[in-house]
């Protein structure tokens, strides 16, 4: 439980969410939305559209100041996760942009960054940086 806490206060802080201890959102500030955009050097209808958020919704929260329900958030983090992992694999945020930007056969042929709106492709991409780490190319 400590290293889930651990991963998700670390995300937070990726997407510079102020973080208390022991505490975890109910809901992201929508302004996260923008932050992963400028992270991963996308706009911001591309982050809509990989975690399932509605343009229309998301403008209507973010002029009401207010908050992404749970689902939406936990998406919005695991595209976040992701994208950190791969900053921390290839050690700086350009190399990650560009193998998360870039064809991969080992994956099918897609995008990295495009597998990351469903769970079962983000977990397909984590193999993959996992492989990379450890220098299993195959």
């Amino acid at each position: 439980m400590d290293d889930i806490l651990s991963t998700l206060e670390t995300t937070l802080r990726y997407l510079k969410v102020p973080v208390s201890k022991g505490s975890h959102p109910q809901g992201l500030d929508s302004a996260v939305v923008e932050r992963l955009a400028l992270k991963l050097a996308v706009d911001e209808p591309f982050v809509l559209q990989l975690t399932n958020i509605r343009a229309r919704t998301y403008q209507r929260r973010k002029s009401e100041k207010a908050l992404l329900t749970q689902t939406e958030s936990d998406r919005v983090l695991r595209v976040a996760r992701i994208a950190q992992e791969a900053e921390r694999v290839f050690g700086s945020p350009e190399k990650a942009r560009g193998w998360l930007s870039k064809k991969s056969a080992v994956l099918g042929g897609a995008l990295p960054l495009e597998l990351l709106g469903t769970d079962a492709g983000a977990r397909d991409v984590e193999a993959e940086l996992t492989r990379i780490e450890w220098g299993d190319f195959a």
